[in-house]
């Protein structure tokens, strides 16, 4: 068979094949170039889900007229010129096919008005075989371009395309991907002839927060911050603390390099492992992450549609990574095999000191014996000195225990020997704290700089209508109306916690009347550093912990003597 060079026609169409796979690949082409013409407000249009109509329009710097038919030529581009641009993209578009290949599979019309040019002009193309005709046309300062029933000259393709809804929401991700990426620049969204997101520019330290909680919800005003890294590869950005295993949702992870939304598994990889690590469920993240490094480092030239990278040095990229994430991260709980409580949530750590104006005096609420025992362990601070063996003491009663590791005390209990870290020590600290203090109705409140909002049940909704008293004590303030509570302020110790689970669990106990869970949830969500063993075991004492001996990991230390008695004989 002989070789023949195929037709622009042809070379296009099978370019098209990568580059448009569907309504969101051309909303991602476009939305790109808008940005790399300096665009300071960027509008996607949109009807019938991107499949009737694609229209990006941006005030960038526009195209001269003399550019008008390259535009839409195959490798044609303003963004590279030789090798030596290619090893260090500084720009979201450069392969300069995008342009040619929507083109050969849509009605396509592309209006621009040049900053140094006194008029606008248009030109358009339907399918690969059209020449591209410029005409003179009505038009503000920068670009608009409008794709117009994709696929319509290629009907098998259209017809693996899906339902409106589904391109309408895949264009729509694109769409706030890229309004991510770049808080400082204006986005609006219009669906079906009317504004479905209309992002105005942010500026100061908290654009980034303000941009990534307008896209994905209010959860992320309180998300950890993330960073800085360093001159290798700059961190910025926000996680979410790991939800518990039976609630886990998913991935939410959402990565951009150099302004770049990137879906790379290397990146991906180091985020989940540090996840995972902390105690989070596997493979599971939800975090925003904006990276920056020397272009000349970074390959974004292995892919058609410029999602995935390759770095130079991708182990020392994954390290640094992974390392970042986990420093922002609530460390995990270890140590303690048997804390079925404890290890529902990573990072148990006591409440930390703070002062607080202190609200009008409650009624003491009612608690078990094991909270009668935490409250009385709160109201015992204290440390003992270094020993091995030490005790702790309470009423002439003594708690021996040695200290296996410096965050480990093996303690010896009615019942035998157990095993306990300092993170469960203090998390029972920590919940016989709140206990006294919602006692004496002095927990120290945060107000919401937003509402949270909560749907409840038809008996959640009475019986926390019933609780606000209670609650008021406990340092939860909300309005409920209907089925719909507004959740106004918390305790301070879940400041930076995951409202969307910690209010939620906490609420629940408040439904129940259950202090003592409400107590435990709140700990869990604590942040703060745990003090010495000592001080832990000789502020709880011999009845905190015998109590809560269940959470600890029981050790057969007669059993064990007797084996090794048995191997000497």
């Amino acid at each position: 068979m002989a070789i023949e060079r195929l037709s622009p026609a042809l070379y296009n169409q099978i370019a098209a094949g990568e580059v448009v796979e569907r309504p969101a690949s051309v909303a991602k082409e476009l939305l790109e170039n808008a940005v790399d013409a300096g665009a300071s407000h960027i509008a996607l249009e949109m009807e019938d889900g991107g499949r009737r109509l694609l229209r990006v329009t941006d005030d960038g710097t526009g195209i001269p007229r003399a550019d008008l038919p390259l535009a839409l030529a195959a490798h044609a581009t303003s963004k590279i010129h030789d090798l030596h641009d290619l090893d260090a993209i500084r720009t979201l578009g450069f392969r300069g096919e995008a342009l040619a290949s929507i083109a050969s599979v849509s009605r396509l019309t592309l209006v621009s008005r040049h900053r140094g040019e006194g008029r606008a002009y248009s030109v358009h193309v339907e399918g690969p075989e059209q020449e591209a005709l410029v005409a003179p046309a009505a038009h503000p300062g920068g670009t608009t371009v409008s794709c117009a029933e994709l696929f319509f000259n290629t009907p098998a393709r259209r017809r693996f395309l899906k339902s409106a809804r589904t391109e309408g929401l895949k264009v729509r991700e694109a769409f706030c991907r890229m309004a991510m990426a770049l808080p400082g620049t204006a986005f609006t969204l219009v669906a079906e002839g009317r504004t479905a997101l209309a992002l105005p520019a942010e500026s100061g330290p908290l654009a980034r927060r303000r941009r990534v909680a307008a896209i994905l919800g209010k959860e992320w005003q309180e998300a950890l911050p993330l960073g800085p890294g360093d001159s290798r590869l700059g961190v910025e950005g926000f996680i979410l603390p790991p939800l518990p295993q039976s609630v886990a949702r998913g991935d939410e992870l959402h990565l951009f390099l150099n302004g770049r939304p990137v879906a790379d598994r290397l990146l991906c990889r180091a985020v989940k492992v540090a996840v995972a690590q902390s105690g989070g469920p596997s493979g599971m993240a939800r975090a925003v992450l904006f990276l920056t490094c020397d272009p000349g480092e970074v390959d974004v030239n292995v892919h058609p549609r410029k999602d995935e990278v390759r770095f130079h040095h991708e182990r020392e990229v994954h390290d640094l990574l992974l390392s970042c994430v986990a420093r922002a991260l609530p460390a995990p709980l270890d140590g303690v095999d048997g804390a079925q409580d404890a290890l529902d949530l990573p990072g148990l750590q006591p409440l930390p000191r703070v002062s607080a104006s202190l609200p009008p005096p409650a009624p003491r609420p009612r608690h078990t014996a094991q909270d009668q025992g935490a409250v009385a362990a709160a109201q015992r601070p204290g440390a003992l000195p270094a020993g091995n063996p030490a005790a702790a003491s309470e009423g002439g009663a003594l708690t021996p225990w040695w200290e296996i590791t410096p965050h480990t005390a093996l303690l010896r209990l009615e019942g035998g020997f157990f095993l306990a870290s300092d993170r469960l020590l203090s998390l029972l600290w920590a919940k016989g704290r709140y206990l006294l203090e919602m006692g004496e109705g002095r927990v120290p409140a945060y107000e919401l700089l937003m509402p949270f909002a909560l749907t409840l049940s038809g008996d959640e909704a009475i019986s926390l209508r019933k609780a606000a008293p209670r609650a008021a004590a406990a340092g939860f303030r909300y309005r409920i109306s209907g089925m719909r509570l507004s959740l106004l302020g918390v305790p301070l110790y879940l400041r930076g916690s995951d409202l969307a689970t910690t209010a939620r669990a906490a609420l629940k106990c408040l439904a129940a009347g259950d202090t003592g869970a409400l107590a435990l949830e709140v700990a869990r969500a604590a942040h703060g550093s745990a003090p010495p063993l000592g001080e832990l075991i000789a502020a709880l004492g011999p009845h905190a912990l015998t109590e809560a001996k269940g959470m600890m990991r029981a050790v057969d230390l007669v059993g064990m003597a007797q084996d090794l008695e048995h191997d000497g004989s």
